[in-house]
């Protein structure tokens, strides 16, 4: 936000478009499963929360069905990411009776939930000119009940170390509602924490500090693994229509969100423990029929992170058609494996260095996307007016310099890591489909 200021300084946050990571926190997962964990039964989670860590492998198989992104927070801070999708859970260390608030997807992060916020603070002295924009819930529901398990008392007290830790920035709504202040206003008055909480009046006790997560426009659609045909679609008709989308939630200052992002069915877990821990042959071929890629006979993700990075190599489609098509963005996406240079991984390496049978590297196991410039060349364009070429047409001449020089610096990195396709069915990469 800072280099853009010169040109985003009249915009406000809910007229451009944010980079945004989901489930941000879960690269510092543990291998400790959350007590009250999401998606299975209560008594499930009690009993793997208690013991899982009994049964060899298993916590680390929990956490490879869990991690979404590679980067710390800190780390996705300077990649360009300003949209954190910060999931949490009243929950304690195993046999221990103190709980606190930790962060989750299914297993529960190695420290407190406040020290990752602790450290998007220090992010931020550092980066005075930065705006960030945080959304709190247990797992991505806006409105509905969170069931922190956690006592409404335990909930604001949780509440009030965030204000301390955001003491002197967070945007407080009563004074600068979000859909009337601009960048600059935001700046200047140094409101650059912008938070969004479910259960919000449990949680905050209807703190002016904060934003009901029931204004986020929440929509889902674009990261469904098992038809990738389905959700190119789906994405790029909502860029189609995302001008018109955030003009109407501007209005009643809600925050438009896309999800992008992968999540794994209970089915492909199953699939994965099967092919991980058995190598059952005929589990591979089930899970790769499930995946619908024609073509696809044998190629099974058996971690979330492969399984988001095929996600991202089908979706980075959409993401550049609409950036070739002029269309805008909503006024955030959410998505998986985002790593450094603002890209998001499309090939096969999952954070770590993957050799194929021979030792080698695959050669297309380090290729990566554009992520973050695309969503900044499409706010640059609307903002200084300009074509895809790029050519500046009427734009206001104080802003020209700026407007061509950022761009200009956009546009290396979308060169440097460009929309690429290519054929490799083992991986479940198709070049010639779907087709748009």
């Amino acid at each position: 936000m800072g280099h853009f200021s010169p040109v985003f300084v009249n915009q406000t946050i809910l007229d451009i478009t944010l980079p945004g990571t989901h489930d941000s926190l879960t690269s510092d997962l543990s291998e400790i499963f959350s007590n009250h964990a999401n998606d299975i039964p209560e008594a499930l989670a009690w009993l793997l929360h208690e013991f899982g860590s009994f049964v060899p492998t298993v916590g680390a198989f929990g956490r490879n069905q869990s991690k979404t992104q590679g980067l710390n927070i800190t780390e996705q801070l300077d990649a360009g990411i300003r949209f954190i999708d910060f999931r949490i859970q009243y929950t304690n260390k195993p046999f221990r009776k103190t709980s606190d608030f930790y962060c989750l997807h299914f297993m529960q992060s190695k420290r407190r939930a406040i020290e990752y916020l602790q450290a998007v603070r220090w992010w931020l002295n550092a980066h005075p000119k930065e705006i960030v924009v945080i959304w709190v819930s247990k797992h991505g529901s806006q409105c509905a009940d969170q069931e922190y398990a956690a006592t409404v008392d335990e909930r604001f007290a949780w509440w009030q170390s965030v204000e301390s830790v955001f003491e002197g920035i967070l945007l407080d709504r009563t004074v600068t509602p979000l859909n009337e202040t601009t960048i600059g206003e935001l700046q200047e008055r140094s409101s650059r924490v912008v938070m969004f909480v479910a259960d919000y009046e449990n949680m905050t006790k209807s703190s002016p500090k904060a934003y009901d997560s029931c204004f986020v426009d929440n929509r889902l659609g674009g990261g469904d693994a098992n038809n990738v045909n389905a959700a190119l679609h789906e994405s790029v008709a909502e860029f189609k229509g995302a001008k018109e989308h955030k003009v109407q939630d501007k209005a009643q200052n809600k925050f438009y969100l896309y999800s992008m992002a992968s999540s794994a069915t209970t089915k492909a877990i199953e699939y994965a423990a099967l092919v991980h821990y058995l190598h059952d042959s005929s589990a591979r071929k089930d899970c790769a029929a499930a995946l619908n890629i024609p073509g696809v006979d044998q190629f099974c993700p058996v971690t979330l992170q492969s399984q988001s990075q095929m996600v991202n190599y089908y979706g980075q489609h959409a993401l550049e058609i609409a950036h070739e098509s002029g269309y805008e963005f909503p006024n955030a996406i959410y998505i998986d494996a985002v790593d450094k240079d603002g890209t998001i991984r499309t090939g096969t390496d999952v954070f770590g260095s993957v050799l194929d049978d021979d030792g080698n590297a695959p050669l297309h196991g380090a290729t990566k996307y554009a992520y973050v410039a695309t969503l900044l060349a499409s706010n640059l364009r609307r903002v200084c007016n300009m074509t895809k070429t790029p050519k500046l047409e009427t734009v206001n001449p104080s802003m020209h310099n700026d407007c061509e020089m950022l761009y200009s610096r956009i546009d290396s990195y979308r060169r440097a890591y460009p929309f690429s396709r290519w054929n490799d069915t083992s991986a479940g990469r198709r070049s010639d489909w779907p087709q748009l």
